[in-house]
């Protein structure tokens, strides 16, 4: 795991360091381009000699029209090196993507598996164990009950196991002892599209209305079926206000 982290470290500072020389490169050519223009013009108008390979002589007037052509272009050149900088990151990006898509998943369902179909939400933890694949246990004879209803709260120092018992509860991970049952069921023995259907994950709220995010993933859903009024409820004298409304975007509205 070091190793692995180190590698990580050593290749996004690789990243950033080519980003840093990148880009201020680019603007340094471009600016060295304008000035070399402005001095070169400079000279070949106060002493009316054409310097290099140039044969003919040039005016105030052509000057000024060069000088404007050379400032021009430093806006172009500068987004073609954003354009390329992006490329290279949206490059690296869906090899990462694809990379992960051609995982095979590790927990798969079965053809003789039960639909879950209706919770009342009773789980039950039944002498648990979770073991890594390095061989380190994690978990050992974890058990508990947590009824419908029931809040049921884990506290640990970090990496004492509490995020792996919620996990297993969706099958993220499967036990390596023991069971996890839900209404009865062992969580193993029903499909993992109607268990995570009925099992709560981790939240996230997206930008929008509250409504948009109760609906998230149905759209199509009335504000009955949905629970919210087509009217926002009156604000009484102790409700919360936010700079932005019922809308979420800022840290203040969460």
């Amino acid at each position: 795991m070091r190793e692995a982290f180190y590698e990580y470290f050593r290749r996004d500072w690789r990243a950033l360091r080519m980003n840093f020389i990148y880009r201020p490169g680019m603007q340094l050519l471009t600016s060295i381009a304008f000035a070399a223009t402005f001095v070169v013009g400079g000279i070949w108008l106060l002493t009316d000699r054409s310097p290099l390979w140039f044969t003919r002589t040039v005016t105030a007037g052509d000057l000024v029209i060069f000088l404007i052509l050379t400032q021009r272009m430093v806006e172009p050149l500068t987004q073609m090196s954003e354009i390329v900088d992006r490329y290279e990151d949206a490059k690296a990006s869906a090899r990462r993507i694809f990379g992960l898509m051609s995982i095979l998943a590790g927990i798969t369902s079965g053809s003789d598996l039960v639909e879950l179909d209706a919770v009342d939400g009773r789980g039950e933890y039944d002498h648990v164990d979770y073991v890594y694949d390095d061989g380190e246990q994690v978990l050992s004879d974890v058990t508990f009950t947590a009824d419908p209803g029931e809040t049921v709260g884990l506290v640990g120092p970090t990496g004492a196991g509490k995020s792996t018992i919620c996990k297993l509860l969706p099958r993220l991970y499967d036990v390596t002892g023991g069971e996890i049952r839900i209404d009865g069921h062992d969580v193993r023995d029903v499909t993992v599209e109607s268990l995570r259907e009925h099992v709560g994950q981790e939240t996230f709220l997206f930008d929008g209305t509250v409504r948009e995010n109760i609906v998230y993933g149905a759209f199509d859903a009335s504000d009955e079926q949905s629970g919210t009024p087509r009217r926002p409820p009156r604000p009484t004298s102790s409700s919360p206000t936010y700079p932005r409304g019922t809308r979420r975007g800022s840290a203040s509205a969460v």
